[in-house]
């Protein structure tokens, strides 16, 4: 083919194929074209056939649009805008902003223990990383002072005084003695009981009740505290009051300690055709507004004639649209005629052109409800309260809560949990630990007495309660031992059996200090010849006969002896020994020296400068709530501070927004039967005009 045919060719197939792609494209277009003019025509008759039937307020928060707050707190839930933040910090000991309870980011420690370290109390109150140091700062050599005695009981600073005072009654006596920091206290003896009783922890002692879990609490006040807060929680807080336990007031619930109201606004739509009134004033539009109504009342209540009674009346003339003839009919919603209570309904007689049914059909109407409510908190339960004590004790006001409380159960979770915080503190010190008038030893009315505690061996703790150990004793211990009579002593005492080493007299089975659980109890001998003879340092003491008489062969010897006695640093005898070392040992055996774990973090802050051991932060396990402002975590005491902060509410910041629309109702035709559709804004009425016309499903 020759070259200028083949590019003949070629030009019209060119010319061809792009005559072609441009009827496609004018095709697509008008196609499309039609397809806009379809749906801009639906939507002309969708919002034509359409009526108002309800209202609803849409949030808009982070961008994004939500039909309700609820709606709005599930996107915050799912995409945790609010985190839960486990710390070792107490709460209480950083808060930098007490209005918001904003938390000092810099004092949030972690709870790893990895990153904690043991740091001590020392004698003055300090907090020291270095045991040796804590320990030193109780004793040292400078505070060692040598002590002589001819008779084991009589120490003095020279052996000239120690002669002069010397005064023998001899004699082998053997008694029982606990043995606590190597110190003994004689178990019939009043002053050794008293002497150990002042080392107790004075503390309380709980019933099994509602507070408790149903388990015995022994515990000071801090471990009551957070004992009884977490335990007694889901009592208060349960929406069914849990029954009390007997003869203990622990059946205490939030619905005891408020008072709260709502106000409701409900709106009634209508068709265009009708016009209504409230207490005589018309309303503008179709629809209506009832304001400020009691709980009793709501929308469904409107809705429904049988709430009603009704009185038919007539009226020649109505300037409203100029309706030349207008019948109306008043309903009254409350019993009698009420004119405060009335709802009026007007037809226009003349534009309908037909004859109306007085009695107007409620079924043509459609409502919704607004409303707005309080709870107030009180520290005392509210029923009891006169009109002025209400003020006195009112400890918190929630208002503007966006839901209907018509009871106390309506309450959402959230609130009564918030509630429950801020309530129980007052409870533990003006009622649950306050024994204003009311006897040591005896229980207040919630089950809880002061007594002393103790722990194993004897020691400071609060394993166990003293009051319910000598109970135990008088009713059950000593009944029994007295039935192990075995003889008499010399001086005609009765005598029963204690242990097989020991038998005790009746006086002294009166004067016996029991102490439960795994006690050391030491059989000890003295050569003083007083019987239960009080040595708490037991020099005037021996493990064994044997020990005893020859210390009793080197008093009527005149024998002398040096001793060497540790003072700690406020100037109190504590311990002996027979030289300035094993003094100095001996105390530091016998200090009881605290200590607790400490977030490495909190301890660089310190800077090496004294620390309080009172003051460290790091000493438990907390949740806290963070959330981001500004680009950066913020922490917070509790959840409701935070989700303020996060919303908004915290500084009048404008961060959700809200209005309240309306929802339209568009009933489609399919048939014989009749298919309805709502819709709320230009979105999803495109939405609905695209699926009507078969664009979209």
């Amino acid at each position: 083919m020759p070259f200028s045919m083949m590019k003949t060719w070629l030009s019209i197939n060119l010319a061809l194929s792009t005559s072609a792609s441009s009827a496609v494209l004018l095709t697509d277009q008008l196609v499309e074209e039609d397809r806009q003019y379809e749906v801009e025509s639906m939507k002309n008759l969708i919002k034509t056939k359409s009526q108002v039937v309800s209202t609803e307020q849409i949030f808009n928060f982070d961008g994004h649009n939500f039909n309700g707050r609820e709606a709005m707190d599930d996107y915050i839930v799912e995409n945790s805008l609010i985190q839960e933040y486990l710390t070792s910090s107490n709460l209480s000991n950083i808060i930098k902003d007490h209005q918001n309870n904003i938390l000092d980011k810099d004092k949030i420690y972690g709870t790893d223990f990895d990153d904690f370290q043991l740091v001590y109390r020392d004698a003055f109150g300090n907090a020291l990383t270095s045991r040796s140091k804590a320990l030193n700062s109780y004793t040292n050599k400078g505070l060692i002072r040598q002590k002589y005695s001819y008779d084991y009981q009589g120490w003095y600073d020279s052996p000239t005084e120690a002669k002069d005072n010397f005064v023998y009654a001899g004699g082998l006596e053997k008694s029982l003695y606990y043995q606590v920091d190597q110190r003994y206290y004689n178990l019939f003896n009043p002053i050794d009981q008293d002497e150990l009783r002042s080392t107790f922890l004075d503390g309380y002692n709980f019933k099994p009740s509602n507070f408790t879990k149903k388990e015995r609490l022994y515990g000071d006040n801090q471990k009551i505290e957070t004992s009884v807060y977490n335990n007694f929680r889901s009592t208060w807080t349960s929406a069914q009051k849990k029954p009390a336990t007997q003869g203990i007031d622990d059946d205490l619930n939030y619905q005891d300690y408020i008072d709260y109201d709502t106000d409701t606004t409900t709106t009634l739509f209508a068709h265009k055709d009708l016009v209504m009134a409230v207490n005589g004033k018309e309303q503008p539009e179709n629809q209506v507004q009832f304001e400020k109504l009691e709980t009793k009342y709501n929308s469904r209540f409107f809705l429904d004639q049988k709430n009603y009674t009704r009185t038919v009346k007539k009226v020649a003339k109505k300037t409203k649209e100029k309706w030349r003839q207008v019948t109306y009919t008043t309903y009254y919603y409350e019993k009698g005629n009420n004119k405060a209570n009335k709802f009026e309904v007007y037809l226009n007689k003349s534009k309908l052109n037909k004859k109306i049914d007085i009695d107007f059909d409620f079924t043509k109407l459609s409502g919704s409800d607004t409303h707005k409510s309080w709870i107030r908190l009180y520290s005392r339960k509210f029923d009891s309260l006169t009109a002025e004590e209400s003020s006195n004790y009112l400890i918190a006001t929630n208002s503007n809560l966006d839901y209907r409380i018509k009871d106390a159960n309506d309450i959402s979770t959230q609130d009564v949990q918030n509630m429950y915080v801020t309530w129980f503190p007052y409870f533990v010190k003006d009622q649950l630990l306050n024994f204003n008038k009311i006897p040591y030893g005896e229980y207040n009315q919630f089950g809880v007495k002061r007594d002393q505690l103790y722990d194993i061996n004897g020691r400071k703790g609060y394993e166990y309660s003293y009051s319910e150990g000598m109970e135990y004793y008088h009713n059950t211990m000593k009944p029994e031992l007295y039935k192990n009579y075995v003889g008499t002593d010399v001086h005609g005492n009765a005598l029963y059996r204690i242990n097989n080493n020991f038998d005790a007299t009746a006086e002294d089975l009166e004067n016996y200090m029991y102490l439960a659980g795994k006690q050391d109890i030491r059989l000890m001998y003295t050569f003083t010849g007083e019987k239960n003879y009080s040595s708490i340092d037991g020099l005037a003491l021996a493990p064994t006969q044997a020990e005893a008489q020859e210390k009793l062969f080197q008093i009527e010897r005149s024998i002398l002896s040096k001793k060497y006695f540790a003072y700690d640093v406020y100037g109190n005898y504590e311990v002996s020994g027979n030289n300035e070392d094993e003094a100095i040992r001996k105390l530091q055996q016998k200090v009881d020296l605290q200590a607790k774990y400490v977030h490495k973090d909190e301890i660089k802050s310190w800077n090496n400068r004294p620390v309080s051991f009172e003051n460290i932060i790091s000493d438990g396990v907390y949740v806290t709530y963070r959330t981001v402002i500004r680009d950066e975590f913020v922490y917070f005491l509790n959840h409701h501070d935070a989700y303020n902060a996060l919303t908004g509410e915290m500084n009048g910041q404008t961060v959700v927004t809200s209005k309240t629309v309306n929802i339209y109702l568009y009933t489609e035709k399919q048939g014989d039967s009749y298919v309805e559709h709502t819709y709320s804004n230009d979105y999803e009425l495109d939405m609905l005009a695209n699926k009507l016309l078969g664009y979209a499903h």
